[in-house]
């Protein structure tokens, strides 16, 4: 037997297209929901505004490396030669080996009034420390081999860069006159090349190690 009329729940009754409608707006996402309220001009400015300040559940891909080769301007060139220098132990060696060759003429002009640099108590030091550099390098080590060349070459020119005889020139025409000149150039080269391997790692990765000049590839310098 079915209860009285007025004992039964009374239950909302809507119209079938406004159940329609409703099951559609709550199958909408936010966006489509803009596009129906608003107009499209309007929808797409408040879309790229949060874009902006919300941020991005999917994170950006990394960049893609570079290779330093493929720069051809003049910074780039400079770039890739003080890379190639400073992470080869070619540049360590030939500068240890510069720096013993100074070392006779040094010894020989030790006397010298006003003194002629630089003093041989100095040199040895310093062929350690480049021979140094150049091991770091051949061990694979460039970017550090880079900042032991840097360094020790910057002491070099601090210590033996007045290098003139009494009328203020560069003492070149004394004993081992040419090779000093030669060995300031070097070491201003060292100096500045290196620093910028060593402080912003031109070049990329650890370099090739070896007694070769070899640019790391752009997947590896990533690492």
């Amino acid at each position: 037997m079915s209860p009285p009329l007025l004992l039964r729940p009374l239950a909302p009754q809507l119209h079938p297209l406004l159940l329609s409608t409703t099951s559609s707006l709550s199958s909408k996402s936010p966006s489509s929901l803009l596009d129906l309220l608003l107009p499209p001009r309007v929808s797409s400015h408040l879309k790229g505004v949060a874009a902006g300040i919300m941020p991005s559940p999917v994170p950006p891909p990394p960049p893609t490396p570079t290779d330093p080769k493929d720069d051809k301007s003049l910074y780039g060139r400079f770039k890739l030669a003080s890379a190639l220098w400073c992470r080869s132990p070619v540049s360590g060696a030939s500068t240890a080996l510069l720096t013993v060759y100074l070392y006779p003429f040094a010894r020989l002009l030790r006397n010298e009034h006003p003194r002629v640099l630089p003093r041989p108590t100095f040199l040895p030091l310093s062929s350690v420390m480049f021979t140094l550099s150049a091991y770091m390098a051949f061990a694979g080590y460039g970017q550090d081999a880079a900042g032991v060349l840097s360094s020790w070459s910057m002491i070099y020119l601090l210590m033996n860069g007045r290098n003139s005889d009494k009328g203020g020139r560069i003492a070149i025409g004394r004993p081992g006159g040419g090779p000093r000149v030669l060995a300031l150039g070097v070491m201003a080269w060292n100096a500045v090349s290196g620093s910028g391997v060593f402080l912003f790692g031109w070049g990329g990765g650890r370099g090739g190690g070896g007694w070769k000049m070899k640019m790391p590839d752009a997947e590896e310098a990533a690492v």
